[in-house]
């Protein structure tokens, strides 16, 4: 897939051409949920998830390398996906966060702070699903005032945070101060 996404990104239309590059990327992200997951990669993980996480159903979550960096957060970018249950249902989730990096939303918010799109990797995480009676983010530094050095910023909502995630709820903003 590397030949692939590099030419995408080498290709002119790429920074000047907003709707050629929402449909590249859609393809982009395509190609890697249909390209088949190494099946030993895919075992390891699925026994994992049998063994130490009780076959439940997992969250599998993003992390990138461009996330909570200087002057840029990247919180909400990426995708989730909740309550996956199987062996099948693991690859296709992993393959889905993995081709996540290459979303629009995250590809602009990555070019407006100058990220190197080549230089950034997708990882993810698995985690037993819980029936959460509220669900947020939070930001080791305050979002508002850059020289508190104080505060933390969190974002959060009754419930679970996929729909916050979404962008069809607006969760509750405190900036939390540990010292006072």
């Amino acid at each position: 897939l590397d030949p692939v996404i590099e030419a995408v990104l080498s290709d002119p239309r790429f920074g000047s051409d907003a709707s050629w590059r929402k449909q590249a990327l859609e393809e982009v992200r395509t190609k890697i949920v249909a390209t088949p997951i190494d099946p030993r990669v895919l075992d390891i993980l699925y026994k994992r998830v049998r063994v130490a996480l009780g076959g439940k159903g997992v969250f599998v979550r993003s992390s990138t390398n461009a996330e909570d960096l200087p002057g840029f957060n990247g919180a909400g970018l990426y995708d989730t996906v909740p309550n996956v249950v199987g062996r099948a249902a693991l690859g296709e989730a992993v393959k889905t966060v993995w081709a996540s990096l290459w979303n629009l939303r995250a590809v602009e918010e990555r070019s407006l702070f100058g990220i190197d799109h080549r230089q950034t990797y997708a990882a993810v995480m698995i985690q037993i699903g819980v029936d959460a009676t509220a669900a947020g983010v939070l930001v080791t530094t305050n979002l508002y005032d850059r020289s508190d050095d104080d505060g933390f910023t969190i974002n959060a909502k009754w419930g679970l945070g996929m729909r916050t995630v979404e962008g069809q709820k607006v969760p509750e903003q405190i900036i939390f101060d540990a010292t006072n």
